[in-house]
């Protein structure tokens, strides 16, 4: 299992500079690996599916940010307005089961799927060459399970005035996955000012709905999308959004600190 997650490292992470993904990227590799198409066609699907909440092209956004809070000075609405307008429609498209690049990739980011996929992976993967009859993967907020039986998941408060703090809801899960993303503690401050690093692709401004969301799917890459749509978009898209699509559930925290939650949920609650 570990060996997997390292291999996929390799493919997808954009900090890793012999990467797949960075080589495809700059051009490097005209053709993506089939482990990458893979991943970039799931990323387009949830994007066209999600109505842009989840955008793959948002790294140019995230770096204007970056470099905001480098230097204490914030862009303007306006500005991030226009260049979220140039990323709003995906840079490539599949074209008789090949990719087809239609400006620069330059800054595709899959971190907002690739994470929740290669623990899919992962799980499959040690499911198959293992005895195991059940089996159980966290990473940093995403978590699948796979197998008999199933396990119950604790809810952290988004607002804990510690880490090892009480769990605030609690979930059992089966043969599913749950992922979760805030805003609460991933910050910038520009100019004495506190900004999301959770940027809405469609207006290109830091996330202003919700503190935190939480999202149970079939897959751990469904969830990890889901989780963070749902923490950009307002707390009735997001419930509206999940209901539409079978076999999820979520929970989630607005700013002002009220609780909505799908039908679902209650149904997963342990």
């Amino acid at each position: 299992m570990v060996a997997e997650i390292e291999r996929l490292e390799q493919v997808f992470s954009v900090f890793v500079p012999t990467s797949d993904i960075n080589k495809w990227r700059t051009g490097e590799h005209q053709v993506p690996s089939l482990d990458l198409q893979t991943g970039l066609e799931l990323s387009l699907a949830w994007q066209l599916r999600t109505g842009g909440l989840f955008n793959v092209d948002t790294g140019a956004l995230t770096e204007r940010w970056a470099r905001a809070a480098s230097r204490d000075e914030g862009p303007t609405r306006a500005e991030m307005s226009l260049l979220a307008d140039s990323t709003s429609a995906p840079p490539f498209e599949v074209m008789d089961g090949r990719l087809r690049r239609s400006r620069s990739c330059e800054f595709i980011d899959l971190n907002g799927v690739a994470k929740g996929h290669i623990v899919d992976q992962a799980v499959t993967r040690a499911f198959a060459d293992t005895n195991c009859s059940s089996i159980f993967l966290g990473a940093g907020g995403d978590g699948r399970h796979f197998g008999a039986g199933s396990v119950r998941i604790g809810i952290e408060d988004p607002q804990r005035p510690y880490d090892n703090a009480v769990p605030i809801d609690s979930v059992r899960i089966a043969n599913e996955a749950i992922a979760t993303s805030g805003s609460s503690r991933r910050s910038h401050i520009i100019a004495g000012e506190r900004f999301s690093q959770i940027i809405d692709p469609r207006s290109g401004w830091p996330v202003e709905h919700a503190q935190a969301a939480t999202a149970i799917a079939p897959t751990a890459a469904a969830a990890d999308v889901l989780a963070t749509a749902l923490t950009i978009a307002t707390p009735a898209v997001g419930l509206e959004l999940v209901s539409g699509i079978e076999r999820t559930a979520c929970r989630i925290v607005d700013a002002s600190g009220e609780v909505h939650m799908s039908p679902s949920w209650f149904l997963k609650r342990a």
